[in-house]
């Protein structure tokens, strides 16, 4: 699953009439509508910040905390579009990303990557930072990637 930012009211848009669709026994409509309903209400609003001005562009800064549901057994992915909707990068503009796992994780090499708008990868930076027990794996690139980050995790989670 694309994790991806989303304005209220693209998310919500088509979403009124869930009790009609419910009444009329449209289980397919009916289950889309609440899915959104229910993906709104676990969303937090994040503004973007902006860290400097340089030459006329703009740099910003975004965090977010997601909840990722396991692919499998202790397997885990998470992937993110940049740059958001309703972002644009000029030329010259770049996208940066970092990824910090939980405690106890093993990034997977070989599924985690990034891939730009032609289907070409972009080379992550793996980094396992001892002192803590988490991975850091980094991005950089300049157009519209998509990244993605798998993850072994198997300690238990209040450690």
């Amino acid at each position: 699953m694309t994790v991806t930012p989303y304005r209220e009211t693209e998310l919500l848009a088509g979403t009124e009439d869930v009790l009609d669709a419910s009444r009329a026994g449209d289980t397919t409509g009916t289950e889309s509508d609440v899915a959104r309903i229910l993906l709104r209400s676990a969303l937090k609003v994040v503004p973007l910040t902006k860290v400097a001005e340089i030459n006329g562009k703009f740099v910003y800064e975004v965090r977010y905390d997601y909840k990722i549901f396991p692919m499998g057994q202790d397997l885990y992915e998470f992937q993110i579009r940049l740059p958001f909707d309703g972002t644009q990068m000029q030329a010259g503009s770049e996208v940066k990303l970092t990824v910090l796992t939980p405690f106890g994780t093993q990034v997977d090499q070989n599924e985690t990557k990034g891939i730009d708008e032609n289907g070409a990868e972009i080379q992550e930076v793996i980094q396992q930072l001892t002192n803590s027990g988490r991975a850091a794996t980094t991005f950089q690139y300049k157009l519209d990637p998509l990244f993605k980050v798998r993850y072994q995790y198997t300690t238990g989670l209040y450690q």
